[in-house]
């Protein structure tokens, strides 16, 4: 057996195992044809939180092991020097296609790989393996999961590393490998000290070790309902929907669940359900009070189930229809708002599940109220799942200002906000826009409407408030000419997010140059821009983009002020990065109107964005260039934006 050596310059390494030398040096380990001896040797001290479920220790070490050699392994101890050594490893699995992935097997001290390994059987239960020659007695690592990295966009990704290379025939054929177990020929076996995961994140304990087939089995003649409920913590969120935990094994269903909470805490349980003898329909949940025998009560009001009720993004509640197929779990997530005053004890009561289709199991529920008060709710310990209730919440969906936003301020035309102030003109678009006091437009934003050489000229626009309220303020702007209707409707919240529609409608058949929106910005304050085909940097002086990247938006401006700006009315309207893994994920033109006939790469379509400059000002335009409008036809244009900063600048405290 040669050293396993981690060999990243690219030179022929003549060890057996080179190819999994190769595989492992991309991750970069260590320095060039260094031992990974020293590296193997951090392994060695584990932490004493041991745990066992039938007879199976689960740990996780006090170092991490390298990336590369996967996230989980087996630590196995093997008393004498053998030239074939049987592995028997019942490692519970729930992954796809266990057969399909790279078995590694490294001594401790030393780092030497094995280098024959026979599959005997595996799948997700168990795996029987032959490795050999082991030449070395004492403690060995079986790394099941190792992966290899896979170059491409967005700096790559990791994959299961393939399948080890097929043992050497004549080593096979020396022990009998190919035939029954029983007349193996000598062959000693390796005890299996412990399972081992990289990390506590990468534990499968105790959620994601399954139940055999058998135990499952025996475990369903004990109990045979058409299905469980299991109470579990929320420690253990239940994450296989298709498979028993091996834990559940070892509990009666339908027991009691006992739980501690804190005073204000949003106390979060699950309820298992597991269709054991057929699909069951329409679960649903009932409660009753929590009581603690001396008159204070929990009320059965606190309780939400998230997986059958709960609150959308307007606002509106909801119900969900709960089916579980029969051989499937279904966690049912639910929360108890737990009151900031209440006494400390013991509180019991009755948690109902109701289907259309089988019988109802009533779980008694018994929680002990601890006296401490959380007062963030417990949010700030994750394993709580307080946040859950996040899902239900209708903060900022009012029109109510949030901290540490004020109330807007309406003063004829003006808006003002934390640090900024839009004065309206009379078409409903911004004539100024002071930022944190500096006034960066150097004449009003515009929306053009070009025919026949001519930018068309409206007159008497007739201006009106449609909202005024503490959070957002909207308006309506109606002008006429003798080719056009145009309205304008916007609003602005306590943010400073501005968003307007405006409507087009033509009044003949007509052939349209251009429909544009001009913003002109000083130019001491258009510094920076990024956006339009741009990755960041100086603003240029002069640009175009034609819609060659799906891009809707741009920011311009400096540290001081500045305007983000979003060309809407997609079906998607996305970030500016350019990380999305494919053309697909890519957001959509911004809408008909903008890009006016674009389809994507091979269609770009009419519009576009450009940048003009002069001495003093900047103006960023996006056009939607030559178009027909019948009588009759309205086209609708949308933007946003943001002015920024949107809060006082403190880089002590965002630096910190």
């Amino acid at each position: 057996m040669k050293k396993y050596t981690l060999c990243s310059n690219g030179e022929k390494n003549n060890s057996a195992n080179h190819e999994t030398c190769t595989i492992l040096s991309k991750y970069c380990l260590i320095d060039c044809c260094k031992s990974t001896k020293d590296i193997l040797l951090i392994f060695l001290v584990f932490s004493i939180t041991f745990l066992k479920s039938y007879g199976q220790t689960y740990s996780v070490p006090a170092e991490p092991w390298a990336e590369a050699l996967g996230n989980h392994r087996a630590v196995l101890e093997i008393s004498s020097k053998s030239d074939a050594v049987l592995i028997d490893l019942l490692w519970r699995r729930h992954d796809l296609n266990p057969e399909a992935k790279r078995f590694l097997i490294v001594e401790a001290n030393s780092g030497d790989t094995i280098q024959n390994v026979f599959r005997k059987e595996v799948n997700n239960e168990r795996t029987q393996i032959v490795i050999g020659p082991v030449l070395n007695p004492g403690k060995y690592y079986f790394y099941y999961l190792p992966s290899t990295y896979v170059p491409g966009r967005n700096w790559g990704a990791r994959s299961y590393a393939p399948i080890e290379n097929a043992p050497d025939h004549k080593w096979v054929e020396n022990h009998k490998l190919n035939e029954n177990p029983s007349k193996y020929k000598n062959v000693t076996k390796a005890t299996v000290k412990e399972i081992q995961s990289r990390t506590d994140f990468d534990s499968f304990y105790p959620m994601e070790v399954v139940a055999t087939e058998t135990e499952l089995k025996n475990y369903l003649k004990k109990y045979n309902n058409d299905y469980l409920v299991i109470a579990e913590d929320r420690k253990f969120p239940i994450r296989m929907l298709d498979a028993v935990p091996l834990s559940w094994i070892e509990k009666i269903p339908g027991n009691a669940f006992q739980g501690k909470a804190k005073k204000n805490e949003y106390y979060a349980l699950q309820l298992g359900i597991y269709a054991s003898q057929k699909s069951i329909s329409d679960i649903t949940l009932e409660y009753s009070d929590l009581t603690d025998g001396n008159g204070n009560t929990i009320s059965k009001n606190a309780f939400t189930c998230f997986n059958t009720d709960g609150v959308d993004i307007d606002g509106n509640s909801f119900t969900l229809k709960v089916d579980v197929d029969k051989g499937k779990v279904q966690p049912l997530w639910v929360g108890i708002d737990i009151p900031a005053n209440i006494a400390t004890g013991n509180y019991e009561g009755t948690i109902t599940v109701k289907t259309t289709n089988s019988n109802t199991k009533n779980l008694r529920m018994k929680l002990n109220i601890e006296d401490e008060y959380l007062a963030d709710r417990g949010d700030s310990e994750t394993w709580r799942h307080s946040r859950l209730r996040w899902l239900n919440s209708t903060l900022g969906i009012d029109d109510e200002p949030v901290a540490p936003y004020n109330a807007l301020e309406i003063n004829n035309q003006n808006i003002s906000i934390l640090g900024r102030t839009v004065q309206l003109n009379d078409f409903g678009l911004p004539a100024t826009i002071n930022s944190w006091d500096n006034n960066i437009l150097s004449s009003p934003i515009k929306f053009e409407i070009q025919v026949n050489n001519q930018v068309e000229k409206f007159t008497n626009p007739k201006f009106s408030y449609k909202k005024t309220e503490n959070g957002i303020v909207s308006w309506e702007s109606v002008s006429d000419n003798e080719n056009f209707t145009l309205i304008c409707y916007g609003e602005m919240e306590f943010d400073g997010h501005l968003n307007y529609k405006c409507e087009v409608k033509s009044k003949s058949d007509l052939k349209v140059q251009d429909i544009r929106l001009e913003i002109p910005m000083k130019k001491e304050f258009a510094t920076y821009m990024v956006g339009m085909g741009r990755v960041g940097g100086f603003a240029p002086a002069h640009h175009l983009s034609r819609w060659l990247e799906t891009e809707d938006s741009f920011w311009i401006g400096d540290v001081s002020a500045g305007i983000h700006c979003e060309l809407g009315g997609a079906t998607y309207n996305g970030p500016m990065i350019n990380l999305y893994k494919s053309w697909a994920d890519k957001p959509n033109l911004p809408a008909a109107s903008w890009a006016n006939g674009g389809l994507g790469s091979q269609n770009i379509g009419h519009g576009g964005f450009r940048i003009e400059s002069d001495e003093n000002t900047v103006t960023a335009s996006a056009f939607s260039n030559l178009r027909t409008m019948k009588k009759g036809q309205t086209v609708d244009y949308e933007f946003a934006f943001i002015i920024t900063p949107v809060k006082k600048l403190d880089t002590k405290k965002h630096f910190s």
